[in-house]
Order: structure tokens, then C-alpha cells, then sequence
């Protein structure tokens, strides 16, 4: 994939590998069952993110310095604007003003989301080169894509921002529970009103239908992302995903999982129900230079 791709910015078609697609075959054939457009080659989009790192060597000293106050500014902004979002409150419990409200902190939370790009791409030298179909920001979509490492989503909002700034203001993440509880963010997440997943099946599914519930009535047309690997790429999961591979007659896939299609499956048929869809957006996320293994647990 990555060979393919043009040194410039613009968008370009690309004919992705089998093994880089994520749409897996059990899910293709659920969305056939389904009669959905993709019949039409119309429905499902493909488009890739590049993710290039380049490391700036910092001295012993600068270096923590400015990890520091990323962590410093991203934390304090994050609880600065909690303290901003419950002035707003009231326009839901008391004045009923849930659409206004809504609006309000999508435009809200997007404005935070640019100090961490900022970081990003001037402080860290982040480059994110997109290739394939341009995302829209003005249909509701669900986004499918690998996750390799554990700041993909951060990743990906860089390549959001390079295709449309405005999709900010209307991408919403299925991650798990335990993110709702982050200091700062956790907030955040939950008043941009965020799926949070618990990794059971029963509880997850109905989460997902109140979600798209609550996106269709606000009239908004979000592109909703998904991890269908469930998780990130590690050498524990790898060793995880080539055991299900092998159980069931499957090749082994060396740069993704094999995904779990019951979460996606269900939101595919929510968003019908709800005529609430008009794509899924296959990305691909690569790291071709550079990719930190190091991580927090």
C-alpha cells in the first residue's frame, strides 16, 4: 500500500491489497445480505493515512521538557473546558435546548482537539499523508480501521483535519469504557457524546442503538469510527489473532487482526433502520518510517 502511494497531498485511487482491507469477508457478506448499494461499487470507500514520525533529538533536558507540557497543556485545557461545559448545562435540563446544545459542544470539543495537532505537527513533526476517497462531512458514515498502535484515533484526526477541518466537528469514536473515566478528557469524550464500549456483547450492542438513536434525532450527520480489531496490534494479540486464524483454515494476517463483525454488524443494521447511512469508509492507517512500540500500562 504504502508504495502505492503519490508523494504529493492530493487524493488518488488506489487498489488496496486483500490483506490490507478490513472489511473482512464475513462482513462483506453481511452487508450483500443486507442489499446494501455496495453492490454498486458506490458504498464502501477506501482511503489510506500515511503516519510519518520524524524524530527530532531533543538534549536530555528539552526533550522531557517538552513532553512535559504537551501533557501539561492537553491535561489543563481539558479540565478548563469541563468548567466551561457545565456553565452550559442548564440549556439541557432546563431549557430542553438539546439540538443548540449539541451543536454547541461538537464546535467546542473540535476547537480543543487542535492544541494536541498542534503538538503534533509543529512540536513532534507528525506528518500524515491521506490517500483514496475523500471523507464527507455533511453524510452520516461509519469509518472502519486497523488499529496498530494505541494513538491511531490521535493519528487520525491529523489526517481528518488534512482532508476537511470540519470533519472535527462531526467524528464520533466507539472506544472502550474505561476511557470515560480519564480525568479531563474522560468528560470531554462523554459531552461529545462518545460510545463507550464495555466488551459485552448484550450491553455494547445496546449502546450502539442508542447512539445512532441519538445521533439520527439530533439530524446531524456523523461518521461514527470503529476498531473492529477490538484492540491494538501487539505481539500478545498478533499471537491471538494467528490462533483464530489457524482454528479456522484462515491465512494469517501479519500487518492487522482479524476484526470481530458482531458491533459492526449490528450498527450497519441500526443505521439502515434509522436511514442513517450512506458509507462505510475503509482506512487504512501505516507507519512506514517509524513506529514506538513504547507504552503505557
Amino acid at each position: 500500500m504504502i508504495s502505492q502511494l503519490s508523494q504529493d497531498t492530493g487524493y488518488h485511487k488506489i487498489e488496496p491489497k486483500p490483506e490490507q482491507l478490513l472489511v473482512h469477508k464475513e462482513i462483506l457478506k453481511t452487508i450483500r445480505q443486507w442489499r446494501l448499494t455496495v453492490l454498486k461499487s458506490q458504498f464502501i470507500r477506501i482511503v489510506s493515512i500515511v503516519v510519518i514520525v520524524k524524530f527530532v533529538y531533543y538534549t536530555r533536558i528539552f526533550g522531557p521538557v517538552i513532553g512535559f507540557s504537551f501533557a501539561i497543556v492537553v491535561f489543563g485545557t481539558s479540565i478548563f473546558g469541563n468548567y466551561i461545559v457545565t456553565l452550559f448545562l442548564p440549556m439541557i435540563s432546563v431549557l430542553n435546548m438539546h439540538k443548540v446544545w449539541r451543536d454547541m459542544m461538537d464546535r467546542a470539543i473540535s476547537f480543543w482537539m487542535v492544541i494536541p495537532l498542534f503538538f503534533l505537527h509543529f512540536i513532534y513533526g507528525v506528518k500524515v499523508r491521506v490517500s483514496g476517497d475523500s471523507i464527507d462531512c455533511n453524510e452520516p458514515a461509519i469509518i472502519i480501521m486497523n488499529h496498530r498502535t494505541r494513538l491511531d484515533w490521535l493519528y487520525f484526526w491529523l489526517g481528518l483535519w488534512r482532508i476537511n477541518p470540519w470533519l472535527m466537528t462531526t467524528n464520533k469514536i466507539a472506544l472502550k469504557e474505561l476511557l470515560r473515566h480519564v480525568p479531563g478528557a474522560g468528560f470531554g469524550m462523554q459531552a461529545s457524546q462518545y460510545v463507550f464500549l464495555r466488551r459485552d456483547l448484550e450491553i455494547d450492542l445496546q449502546r450502539l442503538s442508542r447512539a445512532v438513536d441519538y445521533y439520527a434525532e439530533m439530524g446531524k450527520p456523523y461518521q461514527i469510527l470503529m476498531f473492529p480489531e477490538g484492540t491494538d496490534k501487539t505481539d500478545y494479540t498478533t499471537r491471538r489473532s494467528n490462533e483464530y486464524a489457524k482454528k479456522n483454515g484462515l491465512k494469517p494476517f501479519k500487518h492487522v487482526l482479524y476484526p470481530r463483525t458482531a458491533g459492526f454488524i449490528h450498527l450497519v443494521k441500526k443505521m439502515i433502520e434509522n436511514n442513517y447511512l450512506t458509507h462505510i469508509y475503509d482506512v487504512t492507517v501505516a507507519y512506514p518510517k517509524t513506529l514506538c512500540k513504547m507504552r503505557l500500562t
